[in-house]
């Protein structure tokens, strides 16, 4: 049943006010206020007056039905999920008020001359779309939304407003139905995935079908249908909500190996490592929150890392390992929730050794009761690489080793080559291909269920 009375709809049983599905009529901001609907036809499209804010006059206003569509999984046997499919082979869709952040998931070629699929959007089980349902356009060809994403801050807004086409998507007529959609688009959370040329389509050029985004913020489509230009107001939004939030605490020892004591990392490198954090495990709606960072003298924690750095010894906290943690315990720096990065110069069993990282009392969780030696993940700093901190991270998360093939830690990070034109922090490697490391479904499920995250 569909209906109207003044400014409310009928609509999935229940009455909705009309201020509350558009945003042009939300909140003390809005354009638009004293809407009273006198039509609806068969399509939702509503017809009424309302009235405008800037001249208090009332106008008569069109009101189109706008929706964002995600594919609608099954759950198989195994646990795992796919697309459903309706009689004539199409994935069945619904509405969606809330989005994630793609994994790339299903999305790449095996062999390494065709690293991507050719429809490697339409391959991630979180890709979405933009309907506009206006049957008196039928037959003139596309129609047009922006869209654009909001997050905090600006790191993560992807709203270029060069030109009056920046960002700007068309619709196609499915048949002659008077229904638009566009073509399957998807949110990202990192610059390479953004910047992936898409249809030819640059970043930001019209067409485009990547957005770049963070956990917690919002994607934002605008209609443009019978509008000179943007407004850059949203007829429509989805959120992309945090689904759990992780707390880190950063060490960052001072050593005095041939004058002051000088920290073993500079913040910008810090920064950057966290930076990756971030926007890796966005991919499982994690929100990385704290990272304060503690520099600190070696000595001041019993420890001397000299030319050997930090000394481990497998499965349970060498000496030095428990110095420094009891002196952080001692010294309430980190909380039972946090989990601690601790940066070495080296890390090595007695003689100068190269492992890039060891999540090193991931064993003492398995092997040791108290909570002090538990949630660390210590990272070399001669040796580490791009992913090593997310990496290290992923096994204190996981409760996991290296068990390649197992549910634990399955195919841990898969190494992924992937287009990559560059960029002012990353620039192009590897012939204009660059290795990247993703999650994969099931590492996302149970980093979800770690205790970290709350």
């Amino acid at each position: 049943m569909r209906g109207f009375s003044g400014n409310r709809i009928w609509q999935n049983g229940r009455w909705l006010d009309l201020a509350q599905l558009a945003p042009a009529l939300k909140g003390a901001s809005a354009a638009w206020a004293g809407i009273s609907v006198t039509e609806q036809n068969d399509s939702g499209a509503l017809v009424g007056t309302a009235t405008k804010k800037s001249d208090l006059k009332p106008y008569a206003v069109l009101l189109l039905p706008i929706e964002i569509l995600v594919p609608r999984l099954k759950k198989n046997q195994d646990g795992s999920e796919s697309f459903d499919y309706d009689a004539n082979g199409s994935p069945k869709l619904k509405s969606a008020s809330r989005l994630a952040i793609g994994t790339l998931e299903n999305s790449f070629e095996t062999s390494q001359q065709r690293p991507l699929k050719a429809d490697w959007i339409e391959q991630d089980p979180d890709h979405f779309y933009v309907r506009v349902t206006d049957p008196a356009h039928s037959g003139t060809g596309p129609m047009k939304v922006r869209v654009w994403t909001d997050s905090e801050g600006s790191d993560y807004d992807d709203d270029d407003r060069s030109s009056t086409d920046s960002n700007v998507v068309d619709l196609y007529e499915e048949g002659t139905t008077g229904v638009f959609k566009s073509k399957a688009l998807l949110l990202v959370s990192n610059d390479g995935d953004d910047q992936e040329i898409v249809d030819y389509a640059a970043d930001n050029a019209p067409n485009d079908r990547t957005w770049k985004i963070a956990v917690g913020g919002a994607l934002k489509v605008e209609f443009l249908g019978y509008k000179q230009g943007p407004s850059y107001v949203a007829d429509i939004e989805s959120s992309v909500p945090v689904v759990r939030s992780i707390k880190l605490k950063v060490f960052v020892p001072k050593i005095a190996l041939l004058g002051p004591p000088t920290p073993v990392i500079d913040t910008p490198s810090v920064t950057e490592d966290l930076r990756i954090v971030k926007e890796t495990f966005a991919q499982a709606g994690i929100r990385i929150v704290g990272e304060s960072v503690v520099e600190f003298d070696d000595s001041a924690a019993g420890i001397a890392l000299g030319i050997n750095g930090f000394t481990v010894s497998g499965e349970t906290p060498s000496p030095e390992g428990e110095a420094l943690f009891n002196w952080v315990d001692a010294n309430g720096l980190r909380g039972a929730d946090e989990i601690g990065i601790v940066y070495a110069n080296y890390l090595s069993s007695g003689a100068l050794s190269g492992d890039s990282g060891l999540r090193a009392l991931a064993y003492i969780v398995k092997n040791n009761a108290d909570p002090k030696y538990a949630g660390y993940a210590v990272v070399s700093v001669a040796r580490k690489a791009r992913y090593t901190l997310a990496h290290e991270l992923l096994h204190v998360l996981l409760n996991a080793e290296h068990l390649p093939g197992t549910d634990d830690f399955p195919a841990e990070f898969a190494n992924i080559r992937m287009t990559w034109s560059g960029g002012p922090d990353e620039p192009g490697v590897l012939g204009r291909k660059r290795i990247t490391k993703r999650l994969n479904g099931k590492q996302v499920g149970k980093i979800q269920l770690s205790p970290y995250a709350k």
